[in-house]
């Protein structure tokens, strides 16, 4: 079976964070999320073979206010909006004119929106690599543990 890996790029135009006097040399992840009140951002999603070559890639914007509200707007190539108010989950296919609506379980928590929402239990799905500083921006690569997880690396 072919192994498909989905990269996920988020770029922050927006944050809108409280100050804190919190060290943020030991856990950047943890004191991003701890102090983080609302965001906007553009993303990018690559899903890529075992080979590195690109299958799809996907952009859009999203916005997130913790600590379980969201929109996720995929842009490009097709139109898909998903909303959350952390009790059920909204999914508009716009080429379908079709809406989906689910109730939220704990597999949110090992999505990118889950991540950034505050999910407490990040170190518990996924491995945390610090990869430095790059462009002003310190990064960490998020690598789940499930073998079998929806995403294999988030940046």
């Amino acid at each position: 079976m072919v192994k498909i890996k989905l990269i996920f790029l988020v770029f922050i135009f927006f944050i809108s964070i409280q100050n804190s006097n919190a060290d943020n040399s030991k856990d950047p992840l943890q004191y991003f999320l701890t102090d983080l009140k609302s965001l906007e951002a553009k993303f990018v999603q690559i899903l890529i073979n075992e080979n590195a070559e690109e299958l799809e890639r996907t952009e859009g914007i999203l916005y997130l206010r913790p600590p379980n509200s969201f929109f996720w707007h995929y842009q490009k190539p097709y139109s898909q909006k998903i909303i959350s108010n952390g009790d059920r989950l909204w999914i508009f296919d716009e080429d379908l004119e079709q809406v989906t609506i689910k109730n939220i379980d704990n597999k949110i928590e090992q999505t990118p929106a889950g991540i950034i929402l505050g999910n407490e239990s990040v170190k518990e799905h996924f491995v945390q690599t610090s990869m430095g500083t790059i462009e002003g921006y310190n990064w960490i690569e998020l690598t789940p543990r499930d073998l079998d997880a929806q995403y294999q690396i988030i940046k």
